[in-house]
């Protein structure tokens, strides 16, 4: 068992960040070093000159470098493992939800009007009137479905309203906001989409996927102090040892919003964005100043595209059915044929990835079901056969429905995995419940990916839920789900592995395994300090483990209270 370091001592230990903002030596010592560099796995002391690991070994050996300019740090026994980087997450997303109403944790619909009531009566002058709530799971409801344009006329008949489910994937609009669109019994239902309809073809309020988004982009952003929510978005993240992000759906608001704080010197984390492919696909090609490279810690690395849905909302396109909803009596919940559906066709596909190949960016695709994972293993296979054999990091978001023999298909072609491990714990029992025993233990499937070779990284897909890597970290080595059932055991992965897939794989992931992603001479000074160690704790005390201090290129920019 690792011993852990109680919170009230840190705060006596390190008191307030050191004085010099900038020292040109610091020595982290008297710690527990996790490497993640197989040559030198464990070690007690870093040395860092200007931002950059200048050596790591023992305490006492470097202590002998140091002078009096060198800032010394006594980690008096606290773990030191490399930054965590993001494998996926909506940072500007995240910013913008801060200033909406919270509907994470909503238990009913009367929860639900009751948070969205407050809201309205604290900002009566919304731009346009809206009132916007983020973050409402149907699976926590006591009503078990998701709510009508009713239930939010219930707050107002005269503002219009949105809300968004917490996977970002479907929402509810109420009758104002329909009015707004011209939303109607006659209204189209677009291509990947779905617009919910009572008995009479009206619109319940209800829409999925590219039917919702296309109206919620629409919908007029809040005026914020920008400045103010993007330091509050990075302390979350900072808080919780994150010191790579990632903004991977960038259209022209979300890139001017990451350009003005990055050139404002906002930023403390490396933000590492992707375009919206789809409805911007020029928006990369226009900053080349940003492709590729950093400038003021914000850089566009390549291209997003969405191929389904949530696995959770039953939108995640599959091989094989849902299982139909026990009392439902219409509707994709009683169809047992339904395997919820693409975003775009095969050839959608193929196109988006041979922009991407062609101009040498990796391509995220979202994917969720086992059907979405053949679609991106056929549009790779095809450029394959054009003669297109050089591909630039692919990556398949979320991975969470996808057969064993898929995964060997995306080790063959060079496809990271970037998993969310969270579904396990928050979402495990629904899985269950739409899946089956056996297709639903198996979600998030790290060892099978490990063990065909494929390159796997961890994300929690914020705003979707907290950043919390620990947390991840826990849910591959446990494998529980909040009810306590265990998945799928022989999916788990070891502590080592796991932390491997938020550093070092995940710098892979973003082609930055050069300097970043381990502790050794010549990469960037990126630290998380944590209270235990993750490889020696129980397994049950790993989500549980402190964050005590976040380095940033040398530089304390966390410390726990």
């Amino acid at each position: 068992m690792g011993k852990r370091i109680s919170g009230g001592f840190f705060v006596l230990l390190f008191g307030l960040i050191a004085c010099r903002e900038n020292p040109e030596s610091v020595l982290f010592y008297n710690g527990r070093v996790i490497t993640v560099n197989d040559a030198v796995p464990r070690a007690e002391a870093v040395w860092v000159e200007n931002g950059i690991i200048a050596a790591v070994g023992g305490s006492d050996e470097l202590l002998a470098r140091a002078s009096s300019q060198t800032e010394k740090i006594d980690l008096r026994g606290a773990v030191l493992v490399p930054g965590f980087i993001d494998g996926h997450s909506h940072f500007s997303q995240y910013i913008q939800i801060l200033t909406i109403a919270q509907l994470e944790g909503s238990s009913s619909f009367d929860d639900i009007v009751s948070r969205l009531d407050t809201y309205a009566r604290e900002n009566p002058d919304t731009k346009e009137g809206w009132i916007i709530g983020f973050g409402y799971d149907n699976t926590d409801l006591k009503e078990r479905q998701h709510p009508t344009r009713e239930v939010l006329d219930r707050v107002s008949t005269e503002r219009p309203i949105i809300i968004t489910h917490a996977s970002g994937h479907m929402g509810v609009y109420n009758t104002k906001a329909l009015e707004l669109f011209g939303v109607t019994a006659e209204t189209p239902v677009p291509e990947g989409g779905f617009i919910g309809r009572d008995e009479n073809g009206n619109p319940t309020g209800y829409m999925e996927e590219t039917a919702f988004l296309g109206y919620a982009a629409r919908v007029p952003a809040a005026e914020t102090d920008t400045a103010t929510l993007f330091r509050k978005a990075q302390h979350l993240y900072l808080s919780q040892g994150i010191t790579t992000v990632q903004d991977s759906l960038l259209k022209e608001k979300e890139y001017t919003l990451l350009a003005e704080a990055a050139d404002k010197g906002v930023l403390t984390v490396d933000v590492v964005g992707y375009v919206d492919l789809k409805n911007a696909p020029d928006l990369a090609q226009a900053h080349p100043e940003r492709l590729g490279q950093y400038r003021n810690r914000f850089k566009i690395d390549g291209y997003k595209i969405f191929l389904d849905g949530s696995p959770q909302g039953r939108t995640a396109w599959l091989s094989e059915p849902y299982l139909p909803v026990p009392g439902a009596v219409s509707g994709s919940e009683a169809d047992p044929d339904y395997c919820g559906y693409p975003i775009d066709s095969d050839e959608t596909v193929t196109a988006f990835a041979r922009t991407a190949a062609l101009q040498g960016l990796p391509l995220q695709a979202h994917c969720n079901g086992d059907a979405a994972a053949d679609q991106l293993i056929r549009a790779y296979r095809n450029l394959k056969a054009e003669g297109i054999g050089e591909f630039h990091r692919p990556v398949m978001i979320h991975s969470q429905i996808v057969r064993p023999e898929q995964f060997a298909e995306l080790a063959e072609l060079g496809i990271t995995a970037s998993l969310f491990p969270a579904h396990i714990f928050y979402w495990g029992d629904v899985h269950l419940k739409n899946l089956g025993k056996e297709r639903g233990a198996r979600i998030s499937a790290a060892a099978t990916a490990l063990k065909a070779g494929v390159t796997v990284t961890v994300h929690q897909d914020s705003p979707v839920i907290r950043p919390n890597m620990l947390e991840s970290l826990g849910c591959l080595v446990m494998r529980q789900t909040s009810s306590g059932v265990v998945l799928a055991p022989e999916e788990r992965i070891s502590p080592a592995e796991a932390l491997k897939a938020m550093t070092l794989s995940a710098a892979v992931q973003i082609g930055e395994e050069a300097s970043k992603g381990s502790v050794e001479p010549g990469k960037r000074a990126d630290f998380a300090v944590l209270d235990a160690d993750p490889l020696t704790v129980a397994p049950e005390e790993i989500g549980r483990i402190r964050v005590l201090r976040t380095v940033k290129d040398g530089r304390t920019v966390y410390i726990a209270e």
